[in-house]
Protein backbone atom coordinates (compact mmCIF):
# COMPACT_ATOMS: atom_id res chain seq x y z
CA UNK A 1 0.00 0.00 0.00
CA UNK A 2 1.44 3.44 -1.01
CA UNK A 3 1.33 5.85 1.88
CA UNK A 4 0.63 9.79 1.19
CA UNK A 5 1.03 12.42 3.34
CA UNK A 6 -1.41 13.24 5.79
CA UNK A 7 -4.24 16.19 4.58
CA UNK A 8 -5.83 18.72 6.80
CA UNK A 9 -8.98 17.03 6.69
CA UNK A 10 -7.14 13.73 8.85
CA UNK A 11 -5.62 15.82 11.03
CA UNK A 12 -8.82 17.64 11.60
CA UNK A 13 -10.35 14.10 12.39
CA UNK A 14 -7.92 12.96 14.61
CA UNK A 15 -8.22 16.11 17.03
CA UNK A 16 -11.59 15.23 16.84
CA UNK A 17 -13.30 13.10 19.76
CA UNK A 18 -13.13 9.51 19.60
CA UNK A 19 -15.77 7.49 17.99
CA UNK A 20 -16.29 5.71 21.26
CA UNK A 21 -17.28 9.16 23.03
CA UNK A 22 -20.07 9.87 20.37
CA UNK A 23 -21.92 6.34 20.41
CA UNK A 24 -24.46 5.12 20.77
CA UNK A 25 -26.88 6.30 18.75
CA UNK A 26 -30.43 5.62 19.11
CA UNK A 27 -32.51 5.68 16.14
CA UNK A 28 -36.28 6.27 15.90
CA UNK A 29 -37.08 2.42 15.32
CA UNK A 30 -35.53 1.77 18.75
CA UNK A 31 -32.20 0.24 16.56
CA UNK A 32 -28.86 1.13 18.66
CA UNK A 33 -25.87 1.87 17.17
CA UNK A 34 -23.28 0.85 19.64
CA UNK A 35 -19.76 0.07 17.80
CA UNK A 36 -17.76 0.23 14.64
CA UNK A 37 -15.03 -1.27 14.11
CA UNK A 38 -12.85 -0.47 11.21
CA UNK A 39 -9.56 -1.87 10.01
CA UNK A 40 -5.65 -0.96 9.31
CA UNK A 41 -5.90 -0.46 5.36
CA UNK A 42 -2.20 -2.25 5.59
CA UNK A 43 -2.09 -5.11 8.30
CA UNK A 44 -6.03 -5.32 8.08
CA UNK A 45 -6.19 -5.22 11.47
CA UNK A 46 -9.32 -4.24 13.92
CA UNK A 47 -9.43 -1.11 15.02
CA UNK A 48 -11.96 -0.30 18.10
CA UNK A 49 -13.85 2.41 18.53
CA UNK A 50 -11.33 3.76 20.69
CA UNK A 51 -8.79 3.99 18.46
CA UNK A 52 -10.65 6.35 15.73
CA UNK A 53 -11.61 9.54 16.30
CA UNK A 54 -13.84 11.67 14.10
CA UNK A 55 -17.34 12.86 13.83
CA UNK A 56 -20.92 11.15 14.00
CA UNK A 57 -23.23 13.19 12.11
CA UNK A 58 -27.17 12.95 11.82
CA UNK A 59 -27.95 14.28 8.40
CA UNK A 60 -31.45 12.65 8.56
CA UNK A 61 -33.09 10.94 11.40
CA UNK A 62 -32.95 7.75 9.31
CA UNK A 63 -29.25 7.90 9.14
CA UNK A 64 -25.96 8.12 11.50
CA UNK A 65 -22.52 9.17 9.03
CA UNK A 66 -19.20 8.09 11.19
CA UNK A 67 -16.42 10.50 8.78
CA UNK A 68 -12.90 9.59 11.15
CA UNK A 69 -9.47 7.96 11.09
CA UNK A 70 -8.40 5.42 13.13
CA UNK A 71 -4.99 4.55 14.39
CA UNK A 72 -3.17 1.59 14.02
CA UNK A 73 -0.05 1.60 16.67
CA UNK A 74 1.17 -1.26 14.89
CA UNK A 75 1.74 -0.11 11.11
CA UNK A 76 1.95 3.76 12.75
CA UNK A 77 -1.03 4.64 10.29
CA UNK A 78 -4.34 6.75 10.08
CA UNK A 79 -6.25 5.04 8.11
CA UNK A 80 -9.70 7.12 6.95
CA UNK A 81 -13.28 5.65 7.06
CA UNK A 82 -16.70 6.88 6.04
CA UNK A 83 -19.36 4.50 6.97
CA UNK A 84 -23.37 5.32 7.07
CA UNK A 85 -25.88 3.37 9.12
CA UNK A 86 -29.53 3.25 8.48
CA UNK A 87 -32.22 2.84 10.85
CA UNK A 88 -33.02 -0.54 9.17
CA UNK A 89 -29.75 -2.01 10.31
CA UNK A 90 -28.31 -1.25 6.47
CA UNK A 91 -24.79 0.31 6.25
CA UNK A 92 -22.63 1.97 3.15
CA UNK A 93 -19.49 2.30 3.22
CA UNK A 94 -16.84 4.23 1.44
CA UNK A 95 -13.95 1.80 -0.26
CA UNK A 96 -11.57 3.32 -3.08
CA UNK A 97 -13.75 2.26 -5.93
CA UNK A 98 -17.47 3.31 -4.20
CA UNK A 99 -19.87 2.86 -1.92
CA UNK A 100 -20.60 -0.52 -0.81
CA UNK A 101 -23.66 -1.77 1.10
CA UNK A 102 -24.19 -4.25 4.17
CA UNK A 103 -26.76 -5.24 6.50
CA UNK A 104 -25.83 -5.43 10.53
CA UNK A 105 -25.52 -9.39 11.58
CA UNK A 106 -27.50 -9.94 14.56
CA UNK A 107 -25.30 -10.53 17.84
CA UNK A 108 -25.36 -13.92 19.66
CA UNK A 109 -27.21 -12.83 22.40
CA UNK A 110 -30.02 -11.65 20.22
CA UNK A 111 -29.76 -14.92 18.20
CA UNK A 112 -30.45 -17.17 21.19
CA UNK A 113 -33.13 -14.55 22.50
CA UNK A 114 -35.03 -15.08 19.50
CA UNK A 115 -34.56 -19.02 19.54
CA UNK A 116 -35.77 -18.48 23.15
CA UNK A 117 -38.89 -17.06 22.09
CA UNK A 118 -39.64 -19.50 19.37
CA UNK A 119 -38.80 -22.18 21.56
CA UNK A 120 -42.03 -20.51 24.02
CA UNK A 121 -44.15 -19.92 21.25
CA UNK A 122 -43.70 -23.55 20.19
CA UNK A 123 -44.50 -24.53 24.17
CA UNK A 124 -48.07 -22.43 24.13
CA UNK A 125 -49.35 -23.20 21.12
CA UNK A 126 -50.73 -26.97 22.50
Amino acid sequence: MERTKLSDEHIALWKAPTIAEQLPVRFDTGFLFTEMTGHCAECKQGLPNECMHGNVLRPTRHVAEVVAVGYCDDCKLLTPFRYRMYDDKRFTTLRNDGWYEGRMRKSRADRVKDRFKAALRWLFTF
